[in-house]
């Protein structure tokens, strides 16, 4: 007699009960996953939560038919259930969500644009522990600690960077493989690897995963 092999339990927190069916059906079609519960009301959530103690959680911010707003639901949820990951999968990407998200534990930011197989790619990443974001937020993310936008304070090791490096940095922040950011910026592999070998140089780091753990500590991971 074989074990079945342990599945990844999600729960759905999504008040548009379209989307909410659509996020069950990619899940459950996965041979690696199961849904163990959803919900379009926060404090039902927050519930679901301790009862079922999903390994990941996919949060809507914007729960408009609920007393208890998304952010709350994240933050109750962490404080019950540590080892829980919770990816949001939101519309907005304002200021004012995405960074209270983050830094409240949030382990991957979504918009709800992307493809049904990025957000079981999110899942799969939440589940062992690893950030999850759409580069768009990845982005912004960088930017603010750039601080091009007037916040915070550059840390000095990005005063380093050039301006296509700056490009190049945030692509591999997400994990994407010198193929993938190759033909998102039109160039040769060759120039991806050239200009990840600068970054990790002008860094002092000697790998990719060694910039992931420097990410964090920069506040990217929180």
């Amino acid at each position: 007699m074989t074990n079945e092999p342990v599945r990844i339990r999600v729960l759905i927190v999504e008040d548009d009960g379209l989307v909410r069916e659509s996020l069950r059906q990619y899940v459950i079609a996965q041979p690696d996953m199961e849904v163990c519960a959803d919900t379009e009301f926060g404090d039902e959530a927050i519930q679901l939560a301790q009862e079922h103690a999903p390994n990941v959680v996919l949060l809507d911010m914007k729960l408009k038919y609920s007393k208890v707003s998304g952010l709350n639901v994240l933050r109750s949820v962490l404080a019950t259930s540590p080892s829980t990951h919770i990816v949001v999968l939101s519309a907005y990407d304002d200021d004012d969500l995405v960074f209270p998200a983050l830094q409240c534990g949030a382990i991957g930011y979504l918009l709800k644009r992307a493809y049904p197989h990025e957000v079981i790619e999110a899942v799969r990443d939440a589940s062992t522990g690893h950030y999850h974001l759409d580069p768009f937020i990845a982005h912004k993310i960088v930017t603010r600690l750039l601080d091009q936008n007037g916040q915070g304070t550059e840390p000095s090791e990005l005063k380093r960077l050039t301006p296509r490096e700056r490009e190049v940095l945030p692509r591999v922040l997400q994990d994407k493989s010198n193929q993938e950011i190759a033909a998102e910026l039109f160039v040769s592999v060759a120039t991806i690897k050239t200009h990840v070998s600068n970054i990790l140089r002008k860094l002092d780091l000697r790998s990719r995963y060694e910039l992931d753990d420097w990410w964090k500590h920069q506040g990217g991971g929180t």
